[in-house]
């Protein structure tokens, strides 16, 4: 998919980037296990950007603007 041209095909939402939004691990952690993800793998892993936009959520969506714009500060 890309968004603002930005390709999130390869993007992956982490934990640092629910920080940097001043997400606590302790609610990200309830969220992402109501929406099935394993908190552990997660961690380890992290989650592909495209699964965080299909949830179309208040807070997901603030974090993927977030990872948008850090993508487009890069180039």
């Amino acid at each position: 998919m890309i968004i603002d041209g930005v390709d999130t095909s390869n993007l992956r939402m982490t934990m640092q980037d629910l920080a940097e939004c001043n997400l606590c691990a302790r609610g990200s952690k309830r969220f992402l296990e109501k929406k099935g993800v394993c908190f552990r793998h997660f961690l380890k892993e992290g989650l592909p950007l495209d699964t965080v936009i299909s949830w179309n959520d208040g807070s997901s969506n603030k974090v993927v603007e977030h990872i948008l714009r850090k993508q487009k500060h890069e180039r």
